[in-house]
């Protein structure tokens, strides 16, 4: 049986950028998941809308190294794309992580985390198209 443990929620930020206070919540704080099941983490994100932020998935491993899992701008972390899915719900600030089959080496301490970024504001062009003779 594999032990996998989503405990604590860590918030990244871009320093003196966010006046609103952030609160991520993962509703299970431990579960063992039996080698080859599968399991879903769910983030919630409660005090700002998600669309200003961009979301992380981490792992410590037994080792107490930091492994990147994913992230909504750059994708997955090496090796990860097909181990994991991610699904953002950007409409109800979650957004979550599937292990379609648990391995002994997904064993660990499984972290949402956000950084707030600053979208610029969509760029629209009125263009005309004129056919001279």
């Amino acid at each position: 049986m594999q032990l996998i443990c989503p405990l604590v929620c860590l918030t990244f930020f871009w320093a003196g950028e966010v006046a609103a206070e952030i609160v991520l919540e993962q509703p299970k704080s431990s579960v063992v998941v039996p080698v080859g099941e599968e399991f879903t983490f769910q983030c919630h994100m409660r005090g700002d809308r998600k669309t200003n932020y961009y979301m992380y998935w981490y792992r410590v491993n037994p080792d107490a190294s930091l492994t990147f899992i994913y992230n909504n701008w750059d994708g997955y972390g090496p090796g990860f794309q097909g181990h994991f899915v991610a699904k953002v719900d950007s409409f109800n600030n979650r957004f979550s992580l599937t292990l379609p089959r648990a391995a002994e080496s997904d064993e660990g301490t499984y972290y949402c985390a956000v950084r707030y970024h600053i979208s610029p504001a969509p760029c629209v062009v009125d263009s005309e198209t004129r056919k001279t003779t």
